[in-house]
C-alpha cells in the first residue's frame, strides 16, 4: 500500500480538489479524519474548520459563493466514511458472522431485540396454549399443579426414557 505524502512542507491552508481526493482516499482506506488530515499535510483543526463551513453551506446558514469545495469535501468524506465502514462490516459479516450479529446491526437495542441476547422471561399470564394444556393434563393425572410453583416429576416412560421435573431448569418455571 502506498502512502501519499504532501509534496510541499509547511502550512497548507488552501482547499483543492486534489487535496479532497487525497483526504477521501485516506478515509476510504480506514483512517480517521484527524489522521487523514495530518497525512495529507493539513492539521486536523483545519480539516474540521473546512467541514464546518461545508455543513453550514449545506444547511443554508452560510452563502455558497466561494465555498463549493467545502461542500464537496463534506460529501466526499461522508461517502468515503460510509464506504470504509461498509467494507469493514462486510468483512466481519463474512469472516465472523457471530461478531457481526453481536456487535453490528443484530445487536440488542432499546427499541429492538438482538440476535444474541438471552431470551427474556415469559410472563406467567402469557403461557402458550400448549403449556396451559400440559398443565391441565398433569393436574388431571394427579401429578400436581405446575402453575402453583411446585416441581412435578414426569415419569421417564412418558418422554422416551428421560426424567424431567417441571419447574426445574425449565424456561417456563
Amino acid at each position: 500500500m502506498s502512502v501519499l505524502v504532501p509534496k510541499t512542507a509547511g502550512r497548507r491552508g488552501l482547499i483543492s480538489a486534489e487535496l479532497i481526493d487525497i483526504i477521501a482516499g485516506h478515509v476510504l482506506a480506514g483512517a480517521f479524519l484527524g489522521v487523514a488530515a495530518e497525512a495529507s499535510g493539513i492539521s486536523a483543526r483545519t480539516l474540521f474548520a473546512w467541514l464546518e463551513i461545508g455543513r453550514e453551506v449545506e444547511d443554508e446558514l452560510r452563502p455558497a459563493d466561494g465555498f463549493e469545495l467545502h461542500v464537496e469535501l463534506v460529501g466526499r468524506l461522508r461517502a468515503a466514511h460510509a464506504n470504509a465502514r461498509m467494507t469493514a462490516e462486510t468483512k466481519v459479516h463474512d469472516e465472523d458472522p457471530l461478531a457481526w450479529l453481536r456487535f453490528g446491526p443484530g445487536r440488542e437495542r432499546p427499541d429492538a431485540p438482538g440476535w444474541t441476547s438471552p431470551a427474556r422471561d415469559v410472563r406467567p399470564d402469557s403461557a402458550s396454549a400448549l403449556d396451559q394444556l400440559l398443565a391441565r393434563a398433569l393436574a388431571s393425572l394427579g401429578l400436581g399443579d405446575p402453575g402453583a410453583g411446585e416441581s412435578v416429576a414426569v415419569p421417564s416412560t412418558a418422554i422416551g426414557g428421560e426424567s424431567l421435573a417441571h419447574g426445574e431448569g425449565s424456561d417456563h418455571g
